[in-house]
């Protein structure tokens, strides 16, 4: 499991979500209500980082994760990690918003709410924040594969082998996915700011 799966659950107690797991797959609607709570953020955070930051769409994402995690728990074998299915699930979950969003041609982002840095001035906070709409707008102009395969890969910061399972690929081409998504993410950024130069 990553390091950001692992700051999804609660003082890292993986344990714990396959007992919850287990209590939800018998019917526990308390157990599967503590699962959601663990692994919110993590799922949102996914959602925002893949549609660009419309926390609208990103919410609803979200909640048809949870809906299938539901529909899905008979599936799930003990002790299995559900972090990579939740992954993976988010992933497409967002493919088909972005593919209604362009049906609706639906355009731009929302900046970030509350985005500010303690002790740090007003200008450079600024300017962070600028530097941060960049990335995320170059990443929302990249296709969806490579897409998925940068926030995985450098946002989430998995393995490239953990990257490839999720997305039902191999480490080869999620390697060239983000390579190549960071070169147009770089050359997005460059272009803007030589703009605004």
């Amino acid at each position: 499991m990553s390091m950001a799966a692992l700051e999804a659950i609660p003082d890292g107690d993986a344990e714990r979500s396959g007992e919850l797991m287990a209590r939800a797959k018998r019917g526990d609607a308390a157990a599967f209500e503590e699962l959601m709570r663990r692994y919110e953020r993590m799922v949102l955070r996914t959602a925002l980082r893949m549609l660009g930051g419309r926390r609208e769409e990103a919410e609803d994402a979200s909640q048809t994760v949870f809906l299938k995690m539901h529909g899905s728990l008979g599936r799930f074998r003990e002790g299995e990690d559900v972090a990579p299915w939740l992954y993976r699930t988010t992933v497409n979950a967002c493919r088909d918003a972005g593919r209604k969003a362009r049906r609706r041609r639906e355009v731009g982002l929302e900046p970030a709410a509350g985005a500010r840095d303690g002790g740090v001035g007003p200008e450079a906070a600024a300017e962070k924040e600028r530097l941060r709409e960049i990335v995320r707008e170059g990443l929302a102009r990249l296709p969806e594969k490579e897409r998925a395969a940068v926030v995985l890969r450098d946002v989430e910061g998995m393995e490239t082998r953990e990257v490839a399972g999720i997305l039902g690929t191999t480490e080869a081409t999620v390697r060239s996915q983000v390579r190549s998504g960071r070169r147009k993410i770089r050359e997005f950024a460059e272009r803007l700011l030589r703009k605004r130069t």
